[in-house]
């Protein structure tokens, strides 16, 4: 039995078929009838097709726009402080094709001529351009809230790379109660190296990239902001400047303050005694001293905090030792072991 000329709708593709199999047992009245329903299913067939190109058209049109807007409005991207962050984005947007043009802005003439000639930047320059679209503020984290009301009436997005943000934050809204196009900024990737001879292009693939947008940010710099870290590999999360600092505190800045209070007891005479445990442990003592102080001074509530907790843990294995309680002892080691392996499983 064929179906009822009402349930032609279900055919799909075999609807030609259909018609010319059931056309024999028809009347004329049913012809009638299966046309008019014919041409209304053909109809639909073209006003949902229309109406589904234009939407995917019009799609396709803000993505354009969009991707145009937030990666390459200007074409240019403006480094402030040419040094292994800075010059890592600039490396970073280079390589992946996301600007045609890597400006930078650095004080220090050696660094500055170097960046150039190895390709770390396009050019150096002494005032920000007019054109700049995306200005990366890769500055010592207490000078980024000068830099930023510095420029609160450049149009381009602006964002920061400090490893502090709280201090950075109340010292903006202080001098500049609208700031709309700041995003502060903190990607979680590094090396004790520092200098644009330390810069590499693929310094923040997979890496953390810490958004701590004010109040007044707009939504647009934010996603500029987002889109950028995205585009050079990293994943992008957000969260307040307070909670920001209070894990830094823990997970950065305290195992740099501990390596830097270690190497104070190493003698010339313990070095050639050395092997991959005090490598491992000190390997983040050489970095930037000058840097890493003002980072510790600008964040030191949440470090505080941080080495009173980690006084008390080293006091309770401290207490274990002397007092020679192999179970409370062995129990405060296997704890942690099992942490560190958590965290990286795929270590040895």
């Amino acid at each position: 039995t064929l179906p009822a000329v009402s349930d032609f709708r279900l055919l799909g593709s075999g609807l030609g078929s259909y018609h010319a199999v059931h056309r024999m047992y028809r009347t004329d009245s049913e012809e009638q009838l299966y046309t008019h329903a014919e041409n209304q299913y053909f109809q639909s067939l073209v006003e949902g097709g229309l109406a589904a190109l234009l939407l995917l058209l019009t799609a396709l049109v803000l993505a354009a726009v969009c991707a145009k807007y937030l990666l390459d409005r200007g074409n240019s991207n403006l480094t402030v402080g040419v040094g292994l962050i800075g010059g890592s984005i600039g490396k970073a947007a280079k390589e992946r094709g996301l600007v045609e043009r890597i400006v930078g802005i650095e004080p220090n003439a050696d660094s500055a001529l170097w960046a150039v000639k190895n390709g770390v930047v396009d050019t150096v320059v002494s005032d920000v351009p007019a054109d700049a679209d995306l200005i990366a503020l890769c500055v010592p984290s207490d000078l980024v809230a000068q830099w930023v009301t510095t420029l609160a009436d450049h149009p381009a997005t602006i964002f920061d790379v400090g490893s502090v943000k709280g201090p950075i934050v109340k010292a903006v809204v202080v001098t500049w109660s609208t700031a709309s196009h700041f995003v502060p900024c903190h990607p979680i990737s590094g090396s004790e190296r520092s200098g644009p001879q330390a810069a590499d292009g693929d310094l923040f693939d997979g890496c953390t990239v810490v958004l701590t947008p004010l109040a007044t940010t707009a939504s647009v710099a934010e996603q500029t902001c987002a889109s950028f870290w995205e585009a050079v590999g990293a994943s992008v999360v957000r969260m307040s400047p307070d909670e920001h600092d209070a894990a830094l505190a823990v997970t950065s800045h305290l195992p740099h303050l501990l390596a830097f209070a270690f190497m104070g007891q190493v003698t010339d005479q313990h070095l050639p005694l050395t092997g991959g445990g005090f490598r491992d442990f000190t390997r983040i003592a050489a970095a930037n001293p000058d840097l890493w102080w003002r980072i510790m001074q600008l964040n030191h509530e949440a470090l505080s905090q941080a080495l009173d907790d980690y006084s008390n843990n080293l006091r309770a294995l401290s207490d274990a030792i002397e007092s020679g309680d192999q179970s409370r002892g062995l129990a405060l080691i296997e704890a942690a072991a099992q942490k560190r392996q958590a965290a990286d499983p795929s270590a040895p």
